[in-house]
């Protein structure tokens, strides 16, 4: 199946386009219906699919040179997320990662201190 260049032009999403205002359209519906239905059983899906959504944003807008950048981005987030997991509790006296993994759903939200 060869696919030519004036095909894949139709998919570029430009501002004035109209798949671009329905892409648009679509992402604030999701992110609405979230935001009034997040204490839904249901909730967790929309919020993997809007994280879906940004992984394969970025993979469709960064480019990468080679993969020696890649690599050395793929280290420094395994470095990052050894930090904050195992390294975090002597700078902050407990693991930051695991005190949001382990939260219950009350204590997640950010209070106000009233």
């Amino acid at each position: 199946l060869a696919i030519s260049s004036s095909m894949v032009k139709y998919y570029i999403l430009t501002a004035n386009s109209p798949l671009f205002a329905f892409s648009v359209f679509l992402s604030h519906l999701l992110m609405f219906s979230w935001y009034f239905h997040r204490d839904s059983w249901w909730a967790w899906l929309m919020q993997d699919l809007a994280g879906m959504c940004v992984c394969f944003l970025c993979l469709s807008v960064i480019r990468l040179p080679n993969l020696k950048v890649l690599s050395v981005l793929l280290c420094l987030a395994f470095v990052y997320d050894v930090f904050f997991v195992f390294i975090s509790p002597f700078i902050f006296s407990s693991s930051i990662m695991e005190k949001v993994a382990s939260s219950s759903s009350d204590t997640a939200y950010l209070t106000t201190g009233d």
